[in-house]
């Protein structure tokens, strides 16, 4: 309400606050570089910048880096396998990448990204099976 007691109206369309935050379209290549935004330039923060871009070789080697450095916490290892799973798929989509998803959901059940991995692992076989005429 305002002050006058008037009720405000607000026109714009609810936002998915839950949804993938990789579901935005990915950044023209050339238009923006971290240096000139002072980005972080952790590991981490760069993959997710990479893929953003479309750039999904170096953000595949940003989340690698991540995935195999043991200062960085559990969450941080598992997001950065998730992301980087999506990031192959971007690259080159193919059936192994099933069972990357699978392996996330059975090792780490409790993580808010087990369901999206099982998820994920599911539409790709329900996809390549399409594919293979099974369905």
């Amino acid at each position: 309400m305002t002050e006058d007691n008037e009720f405000v109206v607000d026109d714009d369309p609810p936002r998915d606050i839950i949804g993938d935050p990789f579901d935005l379209p990915p950044l023209p290549p050339g238009d923006l570089v971290a240096e000139e935004l002072e980005l972080p330039t952790t590991p981490y923060a760069t993959g997710k910048f990479a893929f953003h871009r479309g750039e999904y070789e170096e953000a595949i080697k940003q989340f690698t880096a991540v995935v195999k450095d043991a200062a960085y916490d559990e969450d941080s290892r598992v997001k950065a396998s998730y992301y980087r799973i999506e990031a192959k798929a971007e690259h080159n989509l193919t059936e192994e990448l099933i069972g990357e998803f699978e392996e996330i959901s059975a090792n780490f059940p409790d993580h808010h990204l087990a369901a999206a991995a099982q998820r994920r692992a599911d539409a790709l076989r329900h996809h390549f099976a399409q594919i293979a005429g099974e369905q």
